[in-house]
């Protein structure tokens, strides 16, 4: 998901026709900012000690990624000195939910 996407389902959820354009213009931007909060939200920096019990992806400096699942006997701050990314997130909050009705 990018910028592009995010603007782009905007228009076509949060606009009608007819509709005022000061409300299309604030229905996209709450849709947007609702968007970017989302995406950020799951991730974590790696000053927050995660569980180590669950799947973890890593996001280092330059952008790459990777997913990994730490050994039991290995701590966080054991982790952290051998590990130079910059954030993190819980596989699981990158999985979509989808609510019951």
């Amino acid at each position: 998901m990018n910028k592009e996407t995010i603007e782009k389902a905007a228009l076509e959820l949060c606009t009608t026709e007819g509709q005022e354009e000061w409300l299309k213009d604030y229905g996209k931007n709450c849709f947007i900012d609702g968007a970017n909060w989302r995406i950020n939200s799951v991730w974590h920096d790696k000053t927050e000690k995660a569980d180590t019990s669950k799947e973890l992806i890593l996001m280092y400096s330059n952008g790459s990624l990777r997913v990994i699942l730490l050994h039991p006997n290995l701590t966080w701050d054991g982790f952290l000195s051998v590990d130079m990314f910059i954030k993190w997130a819980y596989i699981d909050d990158l999985i979509p939910k989808f609510m019951e009705e």
